[in-house]
């Protein structure tokens, strides 16, 4: 007879999902894109989010930059991005906020032109956009909170968790996590890396910064519990769950 005590627990009771964030547009790290487009593929998640800056937008920036790509340029790059991993929602970020301020400049026939959701096609494709806010711009998932990122500090980590429990962001384009001391409440901050190049056109002449690429998945019960994982892409190839990527080494 059969030891109730013990089950065999079934996977597919629980909801997959992915997150990658900070892609940049053209200044996506192409070993770290690779990984995760091939990874995206493999694990087959319900819900893939683009956690916010999947574009530079640089043409819509008030400051000095070295843009590589106008705008009807730059979306078309992000749409095939988009097409190419699945994304079930997208987050703006401080990047695709430059367009909201930019756009407050501008007629309203060109800022309609410029809008990102229009741009992205977001609504014809049944994406969910959460805009950039600090109250309000997270996109809740179990107990998971997912928003872009709003502090910049080393240990980043930290603030965020305190402000929004158990939480995944970018922003920061680092990789560190943060569990809060309160009593009986278990959250964790977890930062993610990003998916661009580590040393950005603006930060050449900086010195180390910390930066990490990386990503994060998960899976959720359907009582809003999870397993959340982060993966780290530090060096050429990575074992993520039981397969190795990229899959084609040069």
């Amino acid at each position: 007879m059969k030891n109730k005590q013990f089950y065999a627990p079934n996977i597919q009771t629980w909801r997959k999902v992915l997150v990658g964030s900070d892609v940049h547009g053209a200044q996506r790290s192409p070993h770290a894109w690779k990984v995760f487009s091939e990874f995206a593929k493999d694990f087959k998640a319900a819900e893939v989010i683009a956690l916010g800056d999947w574009g530079d937008f640089d043409w819509a920036s008030s400051l000095p930059t070295e843009s590589t790509l106008e705008a009807e340029e730059e979306y078309e790059l992000i749409n095939s991005l988009i097409d190419e991993v699945g994304v079930t929602v997208y987050l703006e970020g401080n990047h695709e906020e430059r367009v909201t301020r930019y756009a407050g400049t501008v007629s309203p026939l060109i800022r309609s032109l410029l809008d990102v959701r229009k741009n992205l096609s977001l609504s014809k494709r049944g994406i969910k956009y959460i805009p950039y806010n600090g109250g309000g711009g997270v996109y809740r998932v179990g107990k998971m909170s997912m928003l872009h990122g709003f502090y910049t500090a080393d240990l980043a980590a930290k603030p965020h968790a305190i402000a929004y429990g158990c939480c995944v962001f970018g922003h920061t384009h680092r990789v560190q996590t943060y569990s809060p001391k309160h009593a009986f409440v278990k959250t964790t901050g977890f930062n993610i890396g990003c998916l661009c190049n580590l040393r950005l056109p603006w930060c050449k002449t900086m010195g180390p910064n910390g930066w990490m690429n990386g990503f994060f998945y998960a899976y959720v019960r359907r009582n809003g519990q999870f397993s959340p994982y982060s993966a780290r892409l530090v060096g050429g190839e990575y074992v993520i769950e039981g397969n190795v990527y990229p899959k084609e080494v040069k």
